[in-house]
């Protein structure tokens, strides 16, 4: 399976500062591949999965599980996310059809109008029907905000099929981080973790990432 995706990057083979990242993935979750631009190389390695991380072929089976009604498909999915971060049970349900779009971008078209008739039960959820995502297309978006900032999920306007998400700040605030402490002399204190410090600013895009159309093919590299 071919999954292809752009981001916002400082590179100098980024494309008016989008880069794209391409990756193939085995059906079965064994192994996948990925593409450096840089090199024009291919490499192949073992996917690695860990903890809840599902394989394609898993994560096509589960969402093919999920019943359709809006009410039985709410009450699953707040059962699925129960253990999920979230500040409450709306955004733990909210993530998860997020992560859901995104990662099963191949699913019955029954199942993916599910989903966006249970976004429109959830509390604080809101429609813009006239946004453009990083690749250029046009689209709605479905938002939420939570602390932060404002979440949104592109959808293609005719089909509804997931085209992106992005992540907008809504206020000003700082957020503190660790970072990898420096080398010491031998038999030296060990140094202490720098922490460093960014402020993020209302109206800052967070995150922006444009996913292009899924494909499934028979080997690496083939688009």
């Amino acid at each position: 399976m071919y999954v292809a995706r752009l981001s916002p990057l400082d590179a100098s083979w980024a494309e008016n500062g989008v880069g794209k990242m391409e990756q193939w993935w085995r059906f079965d979750g064994a192994k996948t591949a990925s593409y450096d631009p840089r090199k024009n190389e291919l490499t192949v390695h073992d996917a690695g999965l860990r903890g809840d991380d599902r394989s394609p072929r898993q994560f096509y089976d589960y969402v093919n599980g999920l019943p359709t009604g809006s009410e039985a498909l709410l009450t699953r999915l707040r059962q699925d996310s129960a253990k999920s971060a979230g500040a409450d049970q709306n955004e733990r349900v909210f993530n998860l059809i997020s992560v859901i779009l995104r990662d099963a971008q191949i699913m019955p078209p029954k199942v993916n109008a599910a989903l966006l008739r249970v976004l429109e039960k959830i509390p604080g959820v809101r429609v813009n029907n006239n946004v453009t995502d990083l690749a250029g297309r046009p689209g709605i978006a479905v938002t939420r905000d939570d602390d932060t900032g404002r979440n949104e999920l592109i959808l293609d306007p005719k089909t509804y099929r997931f085209l992106g998400n992005r992540t907008v700040a809504t206020r000003e605030r700082t957020i503190t981080s660790s970072a990898v402490p420096g080398k010491s002399a031998p038999g030296a204190p060990r140094p202490p973790f720098d922490r460093g410090t960014e402020t993020q600013h209302a109206g800052q895009v967070l995150i922006n990432v444009a996913y292009l159309p899924t494909k499934v093919v028979d080997k690496p590299g083939q688009r």
